[in-house]
């Protein structure tokens, strides 16, 4: 059975229903990308303010459950004009979607249009369902061909991605499938994909029997998942040394350390054009991926504190950094919240509290910033990769977000902490570098915090180790946060963490199908 051949001009049909278009896929994407290569930032400033108004009056007029929200918060503009005007409507709260009818938050117009849901994990909560169209699983491929091509050179190199994002209702796999099988079906590039999901004795098998016919191979999957597919590729004794390996993550956040990690194992030479990690949502889809350049930014603020601090005042480790195209979402922050507008799924959501703490960032002020520490930031990438080209966009930064921090006798531990620990421990452990954060409480309401470790698949580990990582962890926690030690001059041995070894992928490790939960509540 011949594949029909995925036409981008297809989607007019879809767009072209009602005189509201948010987005169009452009008819000549290089042309397009040009733009954000070479136009200054403001050009797009411009075109985004546009859309951004012409969104939400579409939202105040189309959209049920927000003209009720408005209506609640007494919000009687029937049209936005300026950004000022902007700026006075409410920040819409998370609950906003679980709380509304679907039929509620949907467009009137658009109620026929849905083709598929994706659902949260769970995470806080009952899982919630967002419909889908065409139109924003076509936002979602314009960004995915942007970073293809921009920094993996799909367009040079005979390229097999490796889809190890979970298979199935969650947004993530799906979303991306659909972009890569589109993005290859357009014939524009030699570009195959393979959406093995987390087996990873299937994507072993994949990468013995196919690897011989690329040029180079995209590990797609969740940044805890990939340290999974080295070890079982270094089992199966295939040589990284002739795979020319890229990364591609999403969901969360990590380290400068694992990187460092991840390309050391995987023999890759440039790891400023190999790694991406997306920055999105079920809300939203795609919101910012890494670029080059925010690589070697967030290199440099890793190595000095200063630099970091400057940058990023909204948050106390270091964040993930990622470029976004302001015609497709908006970023603001608020007292260091980022709100969130956009039409990345069939609720559209204007001034949206995600529950990310950050900051935004413009292209042009990010490269005044360095300068003041007389960093030359275009110069500097120009030494480190072979294109010469940067997008101009902004830069939105994203910490850790409160739900994924424990709190303990009222200090926040944060599991960045641990991770970074535990991925260096591996090279001498049977760890798998999982982790879950715990706290209990004794009959005496005393608080006691636990740390549960994963061993790897059919590892072992003596006490000694235990002890070792046992107390590797607690002199970091010392070091990293000026309260614990302080709460450890006051309560002693008691506020010592307590190491749980498990065996791999027993309770609570049991679930590997979605992005990783560091902290259990």
């Amino acid at each position: 059975m011949q594949l029909k051949q995925f036409d981008v001009s297809s989607t007019k049909k879809i767009i072209n229903k009602e005189t509201y278009t948010y987005f169009q896929y452009p008819v000549h994407f290089n042309k397009a990308l040009s733009e954000l290569h070479q136009l200054p930032e403001s050009y797009h400033e411009i075109l985004a303010n546009q859309n951004l108004f012409k969104l939400t009056n579409y939202c105040i007029n189309n959209v049920k459950a927000y003209k009720s929200f408005l209506s609640e918060k007494n919000f009687n503009l029937s049209k936005i004009t300026s950004l000022d005007e902007f700026k006075l409507l409410p920040p819409i709260p998370k609950s906003y979607v679980s709380e509304n009818q679907i039929n509620d938050l949907v467009p009137a117009s658009r109620l026929n249009e849905i083709i598929t849901f994706s659902s949260t994990s769970g995470t806080t909560g009952s899982p919630v369902f967002f419909p889908r169209e065409e139109i924003h699983d076509i936002q979602n491929m314009f960004a995915t061909e942007i970073y293809l091509t921009s920094q993996f050179q799909v367009h040079k190199k005979k390229t097999l991605a490796i889809l190890g994002f979970g298979l199935g209702i969650w947004i993530g796999g799906m979303i991306t499938f659909k972009a890569l099988y589109n993005i290859a079906s357009s014939n524009k590039y030699p570009l195959t994909v393979v959406p093995t999901g987390l087996n990873l004795q299937t994507i072993v098998t994949t990468i013995s029997r196919l690897q011989d016919q690329y040029d180079q191979i995209i590990l797609i999957g969740y940044p805890p998942h990939i340290k999974d597919m080295i070890a079982e590729i270094n089992t199966a004794g295939l040589n990284f040394n002739n795979l020319n390996i890229k990364v591609l993550t999403a969901a969360e956040n990590y380290s400068e350390e694992y990187r460092s990690f991840l390309q050391t194992n995987l023999n890759i030479k440039n790891k400023y054009d190999s790694f991406v990690n997306i920055y999105g949502s079920v809300e939203f889809g795609t919101m910012g991926f890494e670029t080059p350049l925010s690589i070697l930014i967030r290199e440099i603020c890793h190595k000095n504190p200063t630099i970091r601090q400057a940058l990023f005042p909204n948050t106390k480790i270091l964040p993930s950094l990622v470029q976004y195209n302001p015609k497709l979402i908006h970023f603001e922050e608020i007292n260091g919240e980022l709100l969130l507008s956009g039409y990345g799924s069939s609720f559209p959501l204007i001034r949206y509290k995600i529950g990310d703490i950050g900051g935004i960032i413009k292209f042009n002020e990010m490269i005044l910033l360095l300068k003041k520490f007389n960093i030359d930031i275009i110069e500097l990438l120009r030494e480190k990769v072979d294109f010469k080209s940067v997008l101009q966009l902004p830069f939105v930064y994203v910490g850790d977000p409160t739900n994924k921090v424990l709190s303990y006798y009222g200090i926040n531990i944060y599991p960045v902490y641990i991770r970074n620990l535990l991925n260096l421990a591996m090279k001498k452990h049977n760890i798998t570098g999982r982790f879950k954060l715990a706290k209990t409480q004794d009959d005496r309401f005393n608080e006691y915090l636990n740390i549960f470790i994963e061993l790897s698949k059919n590892g072992s580990i003596t006490d000694t180790e235990v002890n070792l990582l046992s107390n590797s962890i607690f002199q970091t926690l010392k070091e990293k946060s000026s309260e614990y030690l302080e709460l450890y001059k006051s309560k002693g041995k008691s506020v010592i963490p307590n190491i749980k070894v498990i065996k791999y992928r027993e309770s609570p490790f049991e679930d590997f199908m979605h992005k990783e939960k560091w902290v259990l509540k």
